[in-house]
């Protein structure tokens, strides 16, 4: 199977939710103070779906379409997420919830991260910070969203 579609078949598995009900929703595990604070820019949320979130930068003359997404998943997602996958990169993360992992590849970097029986990928986009930043600030927001699940 070419490797856009492995990409594609597991993403679908540990994204889409199916009958799953996530705790609350993924727009209150963060503040928009937080996440302003950690990206350095003034971000508002948009709920996508009860288990999505996406806070981006209102459009100007300097739009850069930074953004963080949240997305709840299940554990189970979160368990499938781990598994390697053509060109995508998973490094383990220690000190943040029970279980967290990088996974970095086709010009994008999350955080995974799992606290009991609940789970949340991190993902902080913007071409004008380097992969390292992108990882920091998405640990920093993790761990903020973690006291919430």
């Amino acid at each position: 199977m070419p490797a856009k579609r492995t990409v594609a078949a597991v993403v679908s598995m540990v994204l889409i939710p199916g009958g799953w009900r996530a705790p609350g929703d993924a727009c209150s595990l963060l503040t928009q103070a937080e996440v302003s604070s950690v990206v350095g820019i003034m971000l508002s949320a948009h709920p996508t779906a009860p288990t999505a979130c996406v806070w981006t930068e209102p459009p100007s003359p300097t739009f850069a379409n930074r953004r963080v997404e949240v997305t709840v998943i299940k554990p189970e997602g979160f368990d499938i997420g781990k598994t390697p996958v053509g060109k995508m990169t998973k490094t383990p993360v220690s000190g943040i919830g029970d279980d967290a992992y990088y996974a970095e590849g086709f010009g994008m970097v999350t955080l995974s991260v799992k606290k009991g029986a609940a789970a949340v990928v991190i993902n902080v986009k913007s071409r004008s910070w380097s992969t390292d930043q992108s990882k920091a600030m998405e640990k920093d927001l993790a761990q903020k969203a973690l006291a919430r699940l």
